[in-house]
């Protein structure tokens, strides 16, 4: 069974903006959720923080958009996953360090970070053999910080397979340089206001 999203733990936390947020994890295994429109204005040269990853070979996988109803999806080089509600991540206002969203052995990293509300949709992982797996919340549901499941023992996974979105082709300029106005093909549901 799923674990649920819980409206009612997001509402008692009371400090919380409502959604959208922005949610990042790391390498080694790292969460945070916070308030993207904190980050909307351009402030110093070097730009505001929202996470401070840990020294030595760690960074942020990815950040997404979240309206709060998703699931986080990880996969991990040595074949584990792990699937959790968003709401399980604790708010952050500030540059955080962030919590633990799965337990990695020591050489291990997280290699895929995918949101999903739908139950079938997740992170798709290749392994060296061409093998493709969608680490999906109806499959590798659990909570977080755990250690997630085993989905390959010998065989690592090598390639996340997501689809890339150019927004640069997306927005282009009109003719005469100025912004384009309307996308050049359908925006994302996530972009849609």
């Amino acid at each position: 069974a799923l674990p649920p999203t819980d409206p009612d733990r997001q509402a008692a936390a009371g400090d919380d903006p409502p959604p959208p947020w922005a949610v990042a994890v790391t390498r080694r295994g790292r969460c945070v959720r916070f308030d993207p429109a904190a980050h909307s204005e351009i402030s110093t040269r070097n730009g505001r923080r929202y996470m401070k990853p840990e020294g030595g070979g760690d960074g942020v996988v990815a950040v997404h958009l979240s309206q709060g109803n998703e699931h986080v999806c990880l996969a991990t080089v040595q074949g584990r996953a792990l699937c959790f509600p968003v709401d399980q991540i604790s708010f952050a206002k500030g540059a955080a360090k962030g919590v633990t969203a799965i337990k990695l052995v020591a050489d291990d990293r997280v290699l895929a970070f995918e949101l999903s509300a739908d139950r079938m949709g997740g992170a798709v992982v290749e392994t060296r053999q061409g093998r493709r797996e969608v680490i999906r919340p109806n499959k590798y549901a659990a909570n977080r910080a755990g250690r997630g499941r085993v989905v390959l023992k010998r065989d690592p996974f090598v390639r996340w397979c997501r689809d890339t979105v150019r927004y640069d082709e997306r927005y282009g300029r009109a003719a005469n340089g100025e912004p384009r106005q309307e996308p050049l093909v359908d925006a994302p549901a996530d972009l849609e206001e």
